[in-house]
């Protein structure tokens, strides 16, 4: 005998399932580091090709990463879908160029040390974003870690 279940009762019974199974623990880590994706050069490029913004670039590139980990651990977090996976390829550069200080391009070098010297002395937001990840279960543990050893 064949049971008819509508598609609204179906509907409603996947709705009803728990939260854990509509998300995974995921982990950030890439196979290829940031700097080194084609993605990450071209955007780079696109925003400068002054050598001495590279990293200052990368500062900001760090700032976008830790808005897009908080954003997907907080969706973790309250149930909802999210993308805990490698950020290369997904980046919006528009929005990484919006925040980069146009003034900075062109100025010399020296100056460029000292904004990236004022960047560096706030603490990584990367590393902050993760340790939430972390404290809500977000993530997987693949082995990964930021922090460093004493051997």
């Amino acid at each position: 005998m064949y049971t008819k279940i509508s598609f609204g009762a179906l509907a409603v019974a996947l709705s009803l399932s728990s939260p854990a199974m509509a998300v995974e623990p995921g982990s950030w880590h890439c196979e290829k580091p940031p700097v080194l994706h084609p993605d990450v050069q071209a955007g780079i490029a696109s925003i400068s090709s002054q050598p001495s913004l590279r990293f200052i670039i990368l500062e900001y590139i760090k700032q976008y990463d830790a808005k897009e980990i908080m954003a997907a651990c907080r969706a973790f977090a309250d149930g909802q879908p999210s993308e805990i996976s490698c950020l290369n390829g997904r980046r919006d550069w528009n929005e990484i160029r919006q925040a980069f200080p146009d003034d900075l391009i062109g100025l010399p070098p020296m100056r460029h040390a000292e904004h990236m010297q004022t960047l560096q002395t706030a603490e990584n937001p990367v590393w902050a974003a993760h340790a939430f990840c972390e404290s809500v279960g977000a993530l997987r543990d693949d082995g990964f870690s930021l922090e460093v050893g004493d051997g």
